[in-house]
């Protein structure tokens, strides 16, 4: 395969990591950092493909090249979840010091990160699975609040600042800002609800 310059520089600047390759698997080119996505295998040196790529996409990825081979066109694989991308965006979650819920269409929560089990003194048992409105004493169930999760779905609109003060079980008396927007993962819509804790903040005034 000959690449001219023209084709060379588009690859070099404007590509996403990629890597040209063969019939029988073997990378000719790489351009772009494709090091979250291949590495060199144990042993023997090789550049074939399947065996220098990530264990979590080697599957997928021989399905698709197959594919391209035998129907000799461009396969795209979209939303291809992997382990590495997963596990990152939950450090991410898990790290933030702020409370933060990611609820589902029923507004079931999804996943909590370790702020909120600490802030709100509560477990995963009593949290992942349940119904925001049914958690703690019910503090979260207001109609107000509710009008403006299911306006986030219908809408795709967000909301700030949403005040709420209420008695927490374990915790005490809380003044809790609320921030909350639409996520679309898979085609499926989710809410990620962020608390900021202002009840210092309020006693001061």
């Amino acid at each position: 395969m000959i690449i001219n310059q023209d084709e060379k520089l588009i690859l070099e600047n404007y590509a996403p990591p990629c890597v040209i390759i063969n019939e029988k698997h073997e990378i000719l080119f790489f351009y772009g950092q494709t090091e979250r996505y291949l590495s060199p295998p144990t042993g023997v040196a090789s550049f074939n493909i399947l065996k220098m790529v990530r264990e979590d996409l080697r599957y997928p990825l021989t399905i698709a090249l197959q594919k391209a081979i035998k129907q000799r066109t461009e396969i795209v694989t979209e939303r291809l979840k992997t382990r590495y991308a997963e596990n990152y965006a939950k450090a991410i979650f898990d790290t933030i010091r702020e409370p933060l819920l990611v609820l589902d269409e029923e507004l079931k929560v999804v996943s909590a990160n370790r702020s909120f089990y600490s802030v709100f003194h509560v477990t995963v048992k009593e949290t992942r699975g349940n119904y925001l409105y049914n958690l703690g004493n019910n503090q979260w169930d207001l109609p107000e609040f509710r009008e403006l999760l299911e306006k986030i779905l219908s809408d795709k609109s967000v909301f700030n600042n949403f005040k709420i003060e209420r008695e927490f079980p374990s915790v005490g008396q809380k003044t809790v800002l609320l921030n909350a927007r639409q996520l679309l993962y898979r085609n499926k819509k989710f809410i990620l609800l962020a608390f900021e804790d202002v009840t210092l903040n309020s006693k001061s005034i």
